[in-house]
């Protein structure tokens, strides 16, 4: 099973960006419904065409599930003021498998400040 993305992401200053992440969406139709409504709004409409729609899989979900919950897990290292290192590890449709993937990272050398794992 597949969600969408939603997020609207572009640059302040030099490296720094402004990321907001929007949601997940059944179907493309249903973010560009949202990016219709939303691109109106202020803190959106200034930036128009920074919005980004991705397909993501849903792991541990079937086709027809209905799932009421996401939970997105991701690692982020802050390097200094305007500069950090996202790795994103995936979008589950239950919480005990996105705890056994935190799980399964903070074990992990590259991931020891797990109080960052979310």
């Amino acid at each position: 099973m597949y969600k969408y993305r939603l997020t609207h992401s572009y640059v302040v200053q030099d490296n720094q960006y402004e990321t907001k992440s929007i949601g997940f969406f059944n179907t493309r139709m249903d973010c560009q419904a949202a990016i219709d409504k939303l691109i109106l709004q202020p803190g959106f409409s200034d930036y128009p065409d920074c919005f980004i729609v991705e397909r993501m899989k849903v792991k541990g979900a079937r086709r027809n599930d209905i799932i009421i919950d996401l939970y997105e897990v991701y690692h982020e290292k802050v390097l200094d003021a305007s500069e950090s290192i996202v790795n994103y590890f995936g979008v589950f449709a239950k919480l005990e498998l996105a705890e056994q993937k935190v799980k399964k990272l903070k074990k992990k050398t590259k991931f020891k400040y797990a109080g960052c794992l979310d």
